[in-house]
């Protein structure tokens, strides 16, 4: 995936922060929420707090949190790659002498508190972009996960974070009826989980008792609604423009004509009947759109 070139993790957080201060960036579900402008002001502290301490580029800090601290944990993440250090982090469900040795074992200097594997955010920006138009993960307002942290798994999540458009869907701690309620409940288009989660999804039987499959299919109407926005405006509007969400739909460029297109599309394409009430306003983005649409195909 190419990416932008020299782009650093901290440089991620800053642009998102500037462009979306008050957008949700992180959400560990029955804890709490992270905001972009809050993330970065946060790990601002940390970076200066540790500067201010002596720390050096290159030495390494152990962040040790416990899984239902990940938004501590993603402060403290952010703060020690924009100080210049190596971030550690290792779960603080570790037996104590398990954590002892992995910080020794890791030559590390700091510890931040509340099987770690230690990353610098040179490589772990590789391939991502600022532009809001090239972030992954467009067709989805929520992605979901349970990885421990103190693994690459965890840290790719984060990474997630920054470079995705959806905002991060997490938990203290993973069961197969806890992980399928947040699906349904957040309408999560994007899952992330090992083959063993997947198993233990299937053996509880959690898809006869929640409906992910049409969870799932109103995760993926922002992605379908952009790809008809593109179709009615003749290519006009990119579907990527549509699903950034940096300018409303009339911003864009889209007539009356094409509107008019757009909602004999859509219910052709999701056989529902489309009643906008006249003003367009309240429905000029495809996330707003996404969700009038999304209720109508729960309520059929």
């Amino acid at each position: 995936m190419k990416g932008d070139a020299g782009l650093l993790v901290p440089d991620l957080l800053a642009r998102r922060a500037q462009e979306q201060p008050e957008s949700p960036a992180l959400v560990v579900a029955e804890v709490g929420t992270l905001t972009f402008g809050a993330w970065d002001r946060r790990s601002n502290a940390v970076a200066h707090a540790l500067i201010e301490r002596g720390l050096a580029d290159g030495q390494r800090v152990g962040l040790v949190f416990d899984e239902r601290d990940w938004i501590d944990l993603a402060v403290a993440w952010c703060g020690v790659m924009r100080a210049g250090c190596v971030a550690v982090p290792l779960s603080a469900r570790l037996a104590p002498a398990e954590v002892r040795h992995a910080l020794t074992d890791c030559s590390v200097s700091a510890v931040l508190q509340a099987k770690g594997v230690g990353a610098t955010h040179a490589n772990l920006a590789h391939g991502l972009s600022a532009d809001p138009k090239r972030r992954s993960l467009l067709h989805s307002r929520h992605f979901l996960h349970a990885f421990p942290i103190g693994g690459n798994a965890g840290q790719t999540m984060l990474v997630n974070s920054l470079g995705a458009r959806p905002a991060a869907l997490t938990m203290p701690r993973f069961t197969p009826a806890r992980f399928a309620r947040l699906i349904e409940s957040y309408r999560v288009g994007t899952v992330f989980v090992v083959p063993a989660m997947a198993i233990e999804l299937l053996n509880a039987g959690v898809h006869e008792r929640h409906d992910l499959r049409e969870r799932a299919v109103s995760g993926d109407v922002e992605r379908r609604l952009a790809n008809l926005v593109a179709a009615v405006s003749d290519g006009e509007i990119s579907a990527e423009q549509a699903l950034a969400g940096d300018h409303s739909l009339s911003a864009l460029g889209l007539t009356s004509l094409a509107w008019i297109r757009l909602i004999d599309a859509i219910e052709d394409v999701f056989g529902v009947d489309v009643d906008l009430g006249g003003d367009l306003s309240a429905f000029d983005r495809v996330d707003a759109l996404a969700a009038h649409v999304s209720g109508l195909l729960d309520a059929r």
